[in-house]
């Protein structure tokens, strides 16, 4: 009988385990709707990436990895980069409005980036739902930049978080309902680059945490579920700092379900914590890059993808899954790591910094975020 046990532990031990590593405790609960809500990095638009984009439309650098954006209900990302048609690097707007020539001194990388509103049509076409506007390059063009992106961005109907117009007191809540959900998005950055922001256009993460706390109590009054996505962290470090740690509790204390942030342009873990009042909230604390011209590790992004379900009994989060990706060069574009062939060093890379691999979403897999319950 020992060595009947004996043999199957290992057996099980050599199959695929189909438990997360983090745990859900109401995982398997009954649903009358369920929702998968996507996430990725940063659109860092350098320079070959803005030229590749402009001539060859700029979808077809990240095509490698619509598959799975199109399985996702809400897909979300962070525009790292003003859309803000004829201003220059020195802010002046020029009367060509949009110029039907790609003019460098107008569209730009690091470090002060400005981006054609052809992206725009890319992000619409590929089906992103929602965009975070606030970042450290959120005043790289200015005031007017801002107000320029926010008119770019509503004119292609894409709802987004973080910045708003000159003389507006609108909210930074935005709301959205998919599914039979009534989601809530608020973003906010650690950071303008020592840029002022004289108009109070860009929610700030600390130096305005009290205004975030509260905007996120609202939300949870009106919403099944708030979704807060912070612009934080050390650049090119794979864990998170004290303060981000703190300050991501802390908004899942105020209401928050989970917290997606980004700006270190490395991947850094998932984290579940449990709240004062029982709630399991997630924080995901770097996406890493979604699509960029930076080289090494900063390669790197994740798709994450956070299972939603809901009853009379309220909603609660069911799983979170994740799928490395790999940026090639501008012309290659955007691949699942496990389909990029960029090397097994990479591979452990993610492993050493996730230590979750059962929550490791294969690309041909099917996306399923509570595969324990099935």
């Amino acid at each position: 009988m020992n060595k009947l046990i004996v043999r199957l532990v290992l057996i099980s031990m050599s199959l695929p385990s189909l438990a997360q590593a983090i745990p859900f405790e109401a995982a398997c609960e009954p649903a009358q709707k369920t929702l998968v809500i996507g996430a990725v990095g940063d659109f860092l638009m350098h320079g070959p990436l803005q030229v590749q984009g402009y001539n060859t439309r700029f979808e077809s650098i990240w095509s490698g990895v619509q598959s799975r954006m199109d399985e996702v209900d809400v897909m979300y990302a962070n525009l790292e980069t003003p859309v803000a048609a004829g201003v220059t690097r020195g802010r002046q707007v020029t009367n060509g409005g949009v110029r039907p020539v790609f003019d460098k001194n107008i569209y730009s990388g690091y470090p002060v980036f400005n981006t054609h509103e052809k992206l725009l049509a890319g992000i619409k076409a590929s089906g992103f739902d929602i965009l975070s506007t606030a970042n450290n390059h959120s005043m790289d063009r200015g005031p007017v930049g801002i107000d320029k992106t926010v008119d770019a961005i509503e004119s292609y109907g894409i709802p987004y978080s973080g910045t708003r117009k000159r003389g507006s007191n609108k909210s930074f809540i935005t709301y959205m309902h998919s599914g039979g959900f009534d989601l809530a998005f608020i973003a906010c950055t650690f950071s303008l680059n020592g840029f002022n922001d004289p108009n109070d256009q860009v929610l700030e993460c600390y130096s305005e945490k009290s205004k975030l706390i509260a905007e996120i109590k609202e939300a949870g009054r009106r919403a099944d579920a708030v979704i807060v996505t912070p612009h934080w962290g050390i650049e090119y470090t794979n864990a998170p700092a004290a303060r981000d740690v703190a300050l991501g509790k802390e908004l899942l204390e105020a209401g928050a379900t989970a917290v997606v942030a980004t700006h270190p342009h490395v991947i850094q873990p998932i984290r579940k914590h449990v709240t004062n009042d029982g709630r399991e909230g997630v924080i995901v604390f770097s996406t890493g890059n979604f699509i960029s011209n930076q080289q090494g590790q900063k390669k790197i992004g994740l798709m994450a993808f956070i299972g939603l379900s809901k009853s009379n009994k309220g909603t609660w989060i069911n799983g979170v899954r994740y799928s490395p990706t790999y940026m090639g060069t501008a012309q290659s574009g955007l691949k699942f790591l496990d389909q990029s062939g960029a090397g097994s060093s990479f591979t452990t890379l993610v492993e050493n910094v996730m230590k979750d691999k059962a929550g490791f979403l294969p690309s041909n897999a099917k996306l399923v975020t509570n595969p324990e319950c099935h």
